[in-house]
């Protein structure tokens, strides 16, 4: 006779499995709770500054990314870069990067074109120019491939890409705004910088040193950036801001002022500047160009 046959009634089977949906389900909170801590730090060591609108969504840029890279520990290593040639003249560099954070590596890509219009557009006597990839400079686009790569890999490795406007409680009207489009009217980029002529009528040099006074300094302009939005009391606003060679960075509203260090900065001269301080940074009093090269004649 033969013996029967015994079923597992799969209670065992069931119980163990629900151990291990437990377990898992513990770790899956601990590290949405682990994620949610990661984004309140970076809204906390980040500023409005260190964030762009692009297309509608939060854009944390690459000195926010190093930032909570710093406070983190987070560590990588960058390729050689990889160069795309079109036919047309344009390139792309890609970078490759490998960044770590304690045992857990991830891969990232940067990559930024000639082709694209902060690239392709530059001003001359006050009027809009679009310059082929010959007279773009090469370094310009490599360095932004790389600094997006960095971007990039801080951010996947932290698991703080695609946050939305709520998420990091940031008015959306503060953030200056990256839309670029293909065949962009006129009426869609910004307006020219001034000419040397203009400068020199409304803002003569100063032709005699003066000594600075603590809230004054001599210096150049290294980059800058603007802000727009609306105030509560429904009043459109622009703001510049400029990050000098001082190692600080300075806001204003005038766009008289704004003019002068655009100017500035397209023709590598310097400028003076005096500014007091406020809760949101330095904010200019006055500015005036320290030096203006006359302009070449065709």
């Amino acid at each position: 006779m033969e013996k029967p046959i015994k079923i597992n009634s799969g209670a065992d089977s069931l119980a163990i499995i629900g151990d291990q949906i437990v377990s898992i389900a513990e770790s899956a909170e601990k590290r949405i709770e682990a994620i949610k801590k990661i984004k309140s730090i970076v809204l906390t060591i980040t500023n409005e500054q260190d964030w762009i609108d692009e297309n509608g969504k939060p854009y944390l840029q690459a000195s926010g990314a190093e930032k909570v890279a710093r406070l983190f520990g987070i560590s990588w290593r960058i390729d050689e870069p990889v160069i795309e040639k079109d036919e047309n003249g344009h390139y792309t560099y890609t970078y490759k990067g490998y960044f770590s954070l304690g045992a857990c590596s991830i891969e990232a890509i940067g990559t930024r074109s000639s082709r694209d219009p902060f690239f392709t557009t530059k001003y001359k006597n006050g009027k809009r120019l679009t310059i082929g990839p010959s007279e773009i400079d090469r370094e310009d686009v490599k360095k932004a491939a790389y600094t997006n790569c960095i971007g990039n890999g801080i951010k996947r490795l932290l698991g703080i890409r695609n946050l939305t406007w709520e998420e990091i409680k940031i008015n959306k009207e503060e953030i200056s705004s990256i839309k670029f489009k293909k065949n962009a009217p006129d009426d869609d980029l910004p307006s020219p910088p001034p000419t040397a002529d203009q400068i020199h009528k409304e803002f003569p040099p100063k032709n005699e040193p003066e000594k600075l006074q603590p809230n004054e300094v001599i210096t150049t302009v290294e980059d800058g950036e603007i802000k727009s939005g609306t105030s509560q009391s429904g009043e459109k606003w622009t703001m510049y801001i400029f990050t000098c060679a001082d190692g600080n960075r300075y806001r204003t509203f005038d766009e008289k002022l704004a003019d002068i260090a655009i100017y500035a900065r397209r023709e590598g001269t310097k400028i003076g500047i005096k500014w007091k301080q406020s809760k949101y940074g330095r904010e200019i009093i006055d500015l005036w160009p320290e030096e203006i090269p006359k302009e070449k004649e065709e």
